[in-house]
């Protein structure tokens, strides 16, 4: 188990030079750090295939058994990963179901709020509870900027929100980071 307290200052700064290089293998330790277990081999194909798509500017379709941990890894933690690097940015998680849609940004809102892991490779990016922080959209800051600075190149799109496929919600909102269906 990563705890933190078993390592050196060194070690540390040499992890989260891992978690911050935005690789397969940052995500991996990141999920370490998050869950406290290591990821799964099979979600670490999945990690590399999104890499691999990503750098195409392709969609990736994402086919795995009941149980596999897609939610987990992909639609909570790796959506977290990408808002610890890139907070300025926007994510939309859309589910057939709403509710299971608003579970997966609560999920992820309660990793950035309460998480050692998170605290630990992202203690910048913390909740913005001043432009909202609920299941209508959740919204983050990076702590090391000038709050004015910092809100006036946002657009109106929460940071990460979740939505059933039939909200009209959807309509108009241009994700900047992800977009997971």
């Amino acid at each position: 188990a990563p705890d933190a307290l078993e390592f050196t200052p060194e070690i540390i700064a040499t992890l989260l030079e891992k978690v911050r290089s935005d690789t397969p293998v940052g995500f991996k330790t990141f999920y370490t750090w998050i869950w406290d277990r290591p990821l799964p081999k099979h979600c670490y194909q999945w990690i590399k295939a999104i890499y691999s798509e990503a750098r195409g500017k392709k969609p990736l379709f994402l086919e795995a058994f009941r149980g596999s941990t897609k939610s987990t890894t992909v639609t909570v933690t790796w959506a977290a990963y990408k808002l610890g690097l890139h907070p300025s940015k926007t994510g939309l998680i859309v589910n057939a179901a709403k509710e299971k849609a608003t579970e997966f940004s609560a999920s992820i809102a309660e990793i950035i709020k309460s998480n050692k892991g998170w605290k630990l490779c992202f203690p910048h990016v913390v909740p913005d509870e001043a432009r909202g922080w609920s299941s209508e959209g959740y919204n983050i800051k990076d702590a090391r900027v000038d709050y004015d600075e910092w809100t006036r190149g946002l657009t109106i799109d929460p940071s990460f929100v979740g939505r059933g496929y039939t909200s009209s919600a959807i309509t108009g909102m241009h994700p900047s980071l992800f977009l997971i269906v």
